[in-house]
């Protein structure tokens, strides 16, 4: 549905780059790289300073590669996505708790 709203939007003002760019984030939310790719694309063409709408079609760009050339699935994508704290903490290897289990005060 938000899909749906914001194309609607960006009929009635088809110039606002923070529309295309919410579009892009929308599809790119349901793994619709391709989509997402050219509506953060529009998002730049419309306002070239948007530095947000860069980095997401860098970033859109990047995982459409990882899926399409690479062969990477989708969870692959999303856990290179992550931290490596953020890692360490879905793995149960929390490096501050073994700091404090090691430490002897």
């Amino acid at each position: 549905k938000a899909i749906e709203l914001l194309k609607e939007a960006i009929r009635i003002e088809p110039s606002n780059a923070l529309l295309h760019n919410e579009l892009g984030a929308a599809y790119f939310q349901r793994n619709d790289l391709a989509n997402a790719t050219v509506a953060f694309a529009a998002a730049v063409k419309h306002d070239p300073q948007l530095g947000h709408a860069w980095a997401n079609l860098g970033e859109a760009n990047l995982q459409e590669r990882m899926q399409n050339e690479w062969g990477m699935s989708e969870a692959e994508v999303k856990h290179r996505q992550e931290s490596p704290s953020q890692r360490n903490e879905k793995e149960g290897d929390d490096p501050k708790e073994k700091k404090r289990k090691t430490r002897k005060d």
